[in-house]
């Protein structure tokens, strides 16, 4: 599962507000505090939502670009409250809902 991590707080908090407004809760906000590769605030959308298997996610990725895939550690709290966003979102196919645990409400 991907989901994408922005630095456009506020362009991402304004598209949700004029399209879908229950999509605007389902952004979940960090920053370094909580994930320290980060350099400013962020959100990341739990909307938007893709399901990927590793070789395509690395068949996308510019082979004339330098990337190193690193593990990061997130916090089980941080992974709680994507799960909630996830099953909350008003965007995210019920399929994808259903591959999540059942504890995330």
């Amino acid at each position: 599962m991907l989901c994408i991590i922005t630095s456009k707080v506020e362009r991402r908090t304004k598209y949700y507000e004029f399209r879908h407004k229950t999509a605007v809760d389902c952004l979940v906000k960090v920053d370094n505090n909580i994930l320290s590769f980060l350099k400013v605030e962020s959100v990341i959308d739990c909307n938007s939502i893709e399901l990927i298997p590793k070789k395509e996610l690395l068949d996308r990725i510019d082979p004339t670009h330098s990337i190193v895939v690193k593990q990061r550690n997130i916090s089980n709290e941080l992974k709680e409250e994507i799960g909630r966003a996830i099953k909350k979102s008003p965007l995210v196919k019920p399929y994808i809902k259903k591959l999540l645990k059942c504890c995330y409400r």
